[in-house]
């Protein structure tokens, strides 16, 4: 086991090994207590939470405690292309002490992580005068680091041109920073009227890919594909943006009852498979007839088919059931 006397939470685990099924590894979470049975710790508590950064191997098992006084995490770690001890690692922060972070509210803050001295450099916050929360990071070679999520914030740093909060409880966002010094180089509100969330980001060939569900009644974001309209309480939604933030495509769907995308793995051709839950299994009998009753929440798995190409007019994406779980 990988945890303390305390509460501890592992949020992304990451191979510093040339094949990414054999060791040592990387961890990164959250504790309450960052005294670890058999880890070698730097730094101490601090606040409610603190961001624990870890590491072990068959002879080696030490941790990093972050974070100031408020609650801390880390929810992301992606290595820095062309290394294999460097690291980027983004998180939540509540505390004024730390990032240089000056509000009280919840931010999404990023540092460069060094694996071999256990040692956070660069550590900035994002975000606005509302709560942030974050989804998910990728680091394009040659480019930035992307960050997704959801905000509270009508004031994000460096909107993209025409881009604005929608209202309600949250817009999702995507971000783009600088990959030196983590300066916010351009961030995208994605959503409506409603409460509109980011849950995961993947990238693929410099392209983001983001799920999420939303409640809006309409959708301020471009491209979105035939027969994107309400559904239910929450739909699945699922954006692919390029690397400059500019939505390619949009797509929501769902049932009657609450349905959300959790994560979206993108593959060639304009596929992507899509997991997720729904409360909505008459939906889902749609896509599957064959699948057996259950009960009134199932996780699935989807593969969506969409055209690409700007401009090209093409047949209605086509959601085919993979797995009714």
């Amino acid at each position: 086991p990988i945890c303390g006397p305390g509460a501890d939470r592992l949020n992304d685990v990451r191979s510093a090994a040339a094949s990414p099924f054999t060791g040592p590894y990387l961890f990164v979470g959250e504790t309450t207590d960052p005294n670890w049975t058999g880890f070698a710790a730097t730094g101490a508590a601090a606040g409610a939470t603190d961001a624990v950064l870890g590491w072990f191997g068959a002879a080696d098992k030490s941790i990093l405690v972050a974070g100031g006084s408020g609650a801390d995490s880390v929810k992301s770690i992606r290595a820095i292309p062309g290394t294999t001890t460097d690291w980027i690692v983004a998180g939540e922060t509540e505390s004024t002490d730390f990032a240089r972070k000056s509000k009280p509210d919840r931010d999404v803050w990023v540092a460069r992580f060094s694996s071999s001295t256990l040692r956070l450099d660069g550590v900035r916050a994002w975000g606005g005068s509302g709560d942030e929360r974050l989804a998910g990071m990728a680091v394009l070679r040659g480019h930035g680091v992307m960050l997704a999520g959801s905000t509270a914030s009508a004031d994000l740093p460096a909107p993209a041109a025409g881009s604005q909060f929608n209202g309600g409880a949250s817009d999702g966002f995507a971000a783009w920073l600088d990959p030196v010094d983590f300066s916010p180089l351009q961030s995208r509100y994605l959503g409506g009227p409603g409460a509109d969330e980011i849950l995961s980001l993947n990238a693929w060939s410099n392209d983001l890919f983001l799920a999420g569900f939303t409640d809006s009644p309409s959708l301020a974001i471009d491209g979105l594909l035939p027969g994107s309209d309400p559904f239910g309480q929450q739909d699945g939604l699922f954006i692919h943006t390029d690397a400059l933030l500019n939505p390619i495509v949009a797509y929501r769907s769902g049932g009657s009852g609450n349905d959300r995308f959790t994560s979206a793995e993108p593959a060639a051709w304009g596929r992507v498979s899509l997991a997720g839950w729904s409360e909505s299994r008459p939906w889902l009998s749609t896509l599957d007839p064959f699948a057996p009753p259950g009960d009134n929440v199932a996780a699935f798995a989807l593969t969506l088919r969409y055209a690409v190409i700007a401009g090209l007019s093409g047949p209605s994406p086509t959601l085919t059931l993979g797995r009714d779980l």
